[in-house]
């Protein structure tokens, strides 16, 4: 028993806590995984929110560039981001398998089109050296467009991995 003042209880030195109750390791692994996933679908979601930034400003006629479908879906994947934070607090995985779903369709299908969309120009640079448009008159936007498909696959293959593990620790649960 513990007390404010007085003589410490012989054998409570701190050494007795390896009777204690300990937390189960899925309620761990899911306070670590919530914690990564929610970071990549606050990137997804606010690298999206900017693709509609563009689309709109292209819409407003603020820039001269004509949007092409893979920009739409990429915007469209704002939406599976945002149902995959809901999940979140109250673990509901039925929420997390809709936004795995949306992610792989909008987000993934959406870098697959532009990637097949803009291959022709990426093959024109690599074996002519010449490319049609360039940023600040030097990189031509070919590479910068795939190398922003590169880091946005990479950035949806970690959030599904993230999420299917979470749903994984989270089915662990209900299994009792």
């Amino acid at each position: 028993m513990s007390s404010r003042e007085g003589p410490r209880a012989v054998g409570s030195d701190g050494s007795d806590f390896t009777h204690r109750e300990q937390v189960a390791s899925q309620y761990v692994i899911s306070v670590q995984l919530k914690s990564k996933l929610k970071t990549y679908l606050l990137l997804n979601a606010f690298l999206a929110s900017v693709q509609g930034i563009l689309l709109i400003w292209s819409h407003l006629k603020i820039i001269q560039v004509e949007p092409l479908p893979w920009q739409y879906m990429w915007f469209a994947s704002l939406i599976p981001s945002l149902i995959g934070l809901t999940s979140l607090p109250r673990n509901r995985q039925i929420y997390l398998r809709l936004s795995n779903a949306g992610t792989v369709a909008l987000g993934m299908g959406g870098m697959l089109f532009g990637i097949l969309h803009h291959f022709d120009a990426l093959k024109e640079f690599l074996t002519k050296g010449k490319a049609d448009v360039l940023v600040g008159d030097t990189v031509p936007l070919v590479v910068c467009l795939y190398l922003v498909f590169t880091v946005m696959v990479g950035l949806y293959l970690l959030t599904l991995y993230y999420a299917n593990n979470l749903i994984n620790a989270w089915s662990s649960k209900k299994a009792r």
